[in-house]
């Protein structure tokens, strides 16, 4: 159960915890930045990215937890800990600013054929309902 390598003996449930741990934001990364660039819904993206990140943080913990030293240790609950930080960042930064000035522009020019999405109701953002702050309304307006 161990792959080899030149250098030494890897078990095989690190070895797929590191593929899962580099590659998963990776995708996530790249599949945010197809949004803009292929005009891939980003309302969509709820429903992918979170077990994306979700399986890249768990990765790199266990990787923490099995790390042979202190400093690989430190490096991995790095990595876990930054993927993570992707979740908050998008919610509480992009989402009312960045997403939620483009989803404010698409109501705006679907109105007429009946696209409405409904206003963000409490203090936490989601990607399922309009979250435009007014600043960013008026951005997205003066940039037409």
């Amino acid at each position: 159960m161990y792959q080899s390598t030149a250098i030494f003996q890897v078990p095989q449930p690190i070895c797929l915890a590191q593929i899962v741990g580099i590659t998963t934001p990776a995708i996530s990364t790249s599949l945010t930045f197809a949004y803009s660039h292929m005009v891939v819904p980003p309302i969509y993206a709820s429903t992918f990215v979170p077990p994306l990140i979700i399986s890249g943080t768990l990765s790199n913990a266990y990787l923490a937890y099995r790390a042979p030293t202190p400093g690989v240790r430190l490096l991995y609950s790095s990595a876990a800990m930054l993927v993570f930080t992707i979740i908050p960042w998008t919610l509480f930064v992009f989402e009312p600013n960045i997403n939620g000035s483009g989803k404010w522009k698409v109501q705006e020019l679907l109105h007429d054929e009946g696209y409405d999405m409904p206003m963000q109701k409490g203090l936490l953002p989601s990607p399922v309902v309009h979250t435009a702050t007014p600043e960013a309304k008026k951005h997205r307006a003066a940039n037409r």
